[in-house]
């Protein structure tokens, strides 16, 4: 029993031994401390550090969350007015920023040799294409008061009697002079060459006729018609030749008819067009002579002729 306790004994101070080193390393309460920052209330600077009143030390002091910044005010609609007293400031209408100029890329030409960038769809109008200008106005016609209306082509007989001739040649003119514009008084000279066929070359024919023929001139547009009554008298001389004699005849009447024409203008004060004559003859008087002899017989006209003329003019 004895043993028993001096064992339990032992081994108390042995506890007590390994119990000590921490007993030493409590805080000495008496000794002064500095302590940084200062202590909290209920603490005791002990050294450099902070403890209980117990002797315990303090729990080290958790860091203080930052402060949380306060939550911007909501976006008042335009024309609100602010809190307060304060009168309401004037809201400037919203400014439109102008577009950014147009940089051109590294490598293109200078502004003065390339188009500005296309507008935009629906922004953009075309500028109306550039009207053509008048054209020249058309010279006044200078019509002078002399007239001169030269022609040249062919004639035909339309008689039955006259079928052996085919179509002969045809020239002459209208000289006079204008009333005005459109009215003139001319007298007409018509030369007809006569073309018989299977006369043989001992066969000669003309005529001459002289008619009083006024000419109506009437524009349309860039062209001018012209008609006109004609009547005279003419002259028609033909010459046979045969086994060694020639018969010649002389035949005079009378000659009356129309013409009508289209002409074309090239100048101020000319033009140039076609010219149709549709006249009727009536002999009256013949004259046949053969070798020195001859005679002259007068009476009863011999029938009409019937002629028709299509012949190029030029009007003056």
């Amino acid at each position: 029993m004895r043993r028993r306790r001096i064992c339990l004994l032992v081994v108390a101070s042995a506890a007590l031994g390994a119990a000590r080193p921490a007993v030493a390393e409590e805080p000495d309460l008496s000794a002064p401390g500095v302590c940084a920052p200062p202590c909290p209330d209920g603490e005791i600077c002990v050294g450099t550090s902070c403890v209980a009143p117990d002797g315990r030390r303090a729990a080290p002091a958790r860091p203080r969350a930052a402060a949380r910044p306060a939550p911007p005010p909501p976006p008042q609609p335009a024309g609100t007015p602010p809190p307060g007293n304060a009168p309401p400031a004037q809201t400037p209408p919203p400014a439109y920023a102008p577009p950014p100029a147009y940089a051109s890329p590294p490598g293109y030409p200078p502004p003065a040799y390339y188009y500005p960038p296309p507008q935009p769809l629906g922004w953009y109008y075309p500028p109306p294409p550039t009207p053509l200008p008048p054209p020249p106005p058309r010279p006044p016609r200078l019509k002078r008061i002399f007239l001169a209306l030269p022609y040249f082509g062919v004639h035909s007989y339309q008689n039955a009697e006259t079928a052996a001739y085919g179509p002969g040649l045809r020239f002459g003119s209208l000289i006079g002079g204008r009333l005005n514009d459109r009215l003139s008084l001319n007298a007409d000279v018509t030369i007809d060459i006569s073309n018989v066929n299977g006369a043989g070359s001992g066969f000669r024919e003309y005529s001459v006729s002289i008619a009083f023929a006024p000419l109506l001139q009437v524009p349309a547009g860039p062209i001018e018609f012209v008609v006109g009554p004609k009547a005279g008298i003419f002259i028609l001389d033909t010459e046979v030749g045969a086994s060694g004699a020639t018969i010649s005849g002389t035949q005079r009447g009378v000659a009356f008819g129309i013409s009508a024409g289209v002409f074309l203008p090239v100048s101020a004060t000319t033009s140039v067009g076609v010219l149709l004559a549709s006249e009727f003859r009536n002999g009256n008087d013949v004259c046949q002579s053969t070798f020195q002899q001859g005679f002259c017989a007068s009476g009863a006209a011999t029938g009409l002729a019937t002629i028709v003329g299509a012949t190029v003019a030029v009007l003056f």
